[in-house]
């Protein structure tokens, strides 16, 4: 789980530190070993991509707190896995309002 968590820390970590949240690490544990992130590897192996979805039950509401990608149209294949993932019909994204490539997506 260690070697899992340093990977996919290092992998954000190709993204401007403007753009990325960061998570403590005791959550992104947690959330790794819940199933809550799924990863996307490319054919070498290494992470192209990710997306953490939480159903947040209280709320009755699916957040995904973090969707990140290094490869083209991989984004749309995420989206497409969130809303399985998702265990309610409401789901949650924020998106930074100076981030126009994520806003032009969503």
């Amino acid at each position: 789980m260690d070697d899992l968590l340093k990977e996919l820390n290092q992998f954000r970590a190709k993204f401007p530190k403007e753009l990325v949240m960061y998570y403590p690490y005791p959550a992104q544990k947690e959330a790794l070993a819940k199933g809550e992130i799924k990863l996307y590897r490319n054919d070498r192996g290494e992470i192209d991509g990710y997306v953490w979805v939480k159903n947040l039950k209280t709320k009755g509401v699916s957040r995904i707190e973090e969707i990140y990608s290094l490869k083209r149209g991989l984004g749309s294949i995420m989206m497409e896995d969130a809303k399985r993932f998702a265990a309610f019909n409401i789901i949650e994204l924020k998106v930074l309002d100076f981030n126009e490539r994520a806003i032009g997506f969503y």
